[in-house]
């Protein structure tokens, strides 16, 4: 059956209370989009592992602080930056503690978005 929502509309929230919002943008077999709104100093997800698809974050406002691998080293990514962790890489993520963060979850089975990157927008 076809959806009557238009294809770049945003679905309503799947979680909404005082401090997170999430919303779903795009669903598909091979890759899920979601957007973000967390409070400041909020913890988003504690460690866990994804065993089948890149677990992958682009930062719109605010900051996500990441602890990544099995040293659980620290990544502060900012507004404009960009962080992967790939299937079977434990991850977990907050926000930071001095505003809230808006950020977009991109979950994927494509090979090309295997691997750990993080970037951070270059300093103008």
């Amino acid at each position: 059956m076809a959806s009557s929502r238009a294809r770049n509309e945003v679905m309503d929230p799947i979680l909404r209370c005082e401090k997170r919002e999430i919303s779903i943008l795009v669903a598909r077999e091979d890759v899920t989009i979601t957007r973000a709104a967390y409070a400041a100093d909020e913890r988003v997800a504690g460690p866990h592992v994804h065993h089948e698809h890149t677990d992958a974050f682009y930062v719109l406002e605010g900051e996500l602080i990441f602890e990544i691998g099995r040293e659980a080293k620290t990544i502060t990514i900012p507004a404009g930056g960009f962080v992967a962790a790939p299937p079977g890489v434990a991850h977990s993520l907050r926000t930071g503690s001095d505003r809230p963060a808006r950020w977009l979850t991109i979950h994927s089975t494509r090979r090309r978005l295997r691997g750990l990157h993080a970037r951070r927008p270059q300093r103008r």
